[in-house]
């Protein structure tokens, strides 16, 4: 009955017996057979055989009531299809250097994939030598956090505000703006923002740089040949700054040796993280993954 109501479909869309067989690649008198099946299984008569011809009354109720019912089984079996196949095809997620919030969120998102797909081959994935969203459209990696919205995105990729929290700024011990009461946004114009040279942080770099130019401040920049949190500490010197999220700056080791100052302007100044990845045709694994991240930010925040 399935398969006839499907050619049932494009008889009424075509209205007429000639066309529509031409369209599924069938005689006409096959298709005419299939549809008197289909009439006879189902007991009303479902077209006319007049000229032109026309859907009966019940035939127009079929037709509404039936489009939808076929259009979800075939996602359903899509849906299962990309199942089966994701049992032998890893999902890879690409970690950040640093450690914040969205580790936190990205782990509660493969938490979800272990519990909807138990036995699935996750994989936490650095490239190297390619930025974060390089590699997401390179197809090296399936999904990856960024911290902008990047110009030019193909069609069929997404990036998506994962969520926004105040940034901190951390300087060196001898910066006098470690001291400054009270202190605005607008003192930092005389100091240098300093990251890594390193591709794995291109992206954190535009984001910081897109952050302070919302706010109007262009920030000297210097690109440093360091790794890791240790490298970021002990590299800063007094009249450079780190820009980072409050997670990162909870981090005891930078308390120890660095200040964390957060602006006391009026505006409150947030740090966006977002998810970049390729749209998932129907409910997948990835889309078990994003929504993870989703709730595990909600329980975070209260919101997204």
């Amino acid at each position: 009955m399935l398969e006839y109501s499907r050619e049932f479909l494009v008889l009424a869309s075509c209205m007429n017996f000639t066309a529509a067989a031409k369209r599924l690649n069938m005689t006409q008198p096959g298709l005419s057979r299939h549809i008197a099946q289909l009439e006879k299984e189902l007991g009303f008569t479902l077209v006319t055989r007049s000229t032109p011809l026309s859907l009966t009354p019940a035939g127009k109720r079929y037709l509404e009531l039936i489009s939808p019912l076929i259009e979800e089984f075939d996602d359903a079996v899509a849906q299962c299809r990309d199942v089966a196949k994701a049992k032998g095809k890893p999902i890879r997620i690409h970690t950040t250097p640093l450690d914040g919030y969205v580790t936190r969120f990205i782990m509660s998102g493969v938490a979800a994939v272990k519990r909807e797909y138990p036995g699935m081959d996750i994989r936490l994935v650095r490239t190297e030598h390619t930025s974060p969203l390089k590699a997401v459209l390179d197809g090296l990696v399936d999904v990856s956090p960024i911290y902008y919205v990047p110009q030019n995105l193909p069609q069929d990729f997404v990036c998506e505000l994962l969520y926004e929290e105040p940034f901190h700024i951390w300087l060196h011990r001898d910066n006098p703006l470690a001291y400054k009461e009270p202190f605005y946004f607008a003192d930092l114009a005389e100091t240098t923002l300093m990251n890594a040279i390193d591709p794995q942080y291109e992206d954190w770099n535009i984001g910081v740089r897109k952050v302070c130019e919302r706010y109007g401040f262009k920030p000297k920049y210097i690109l440093k040949d360091i790794d890791g949190l240790t490298d970021f500490i002990f590299s800063l010197q007094p009249d450079e700054l780190i820009m980072t999220s409050s997670a990162f700056a909870a981090q005891s080791a930078m308390n120890q040796i660095l200040i964390d100052r957060v602006p006391n302007d009026a505006e409150p100044h947030v740090y966006p993280s977002y998810l970049v990845y390729r749209k998932p045709r129907s409910q997948s694994v990835l889309e078990t993954f994003l929504q993870g991240c989703r709730v595990a930010v909600i329980q975070e925040f209260g919101h997204k």
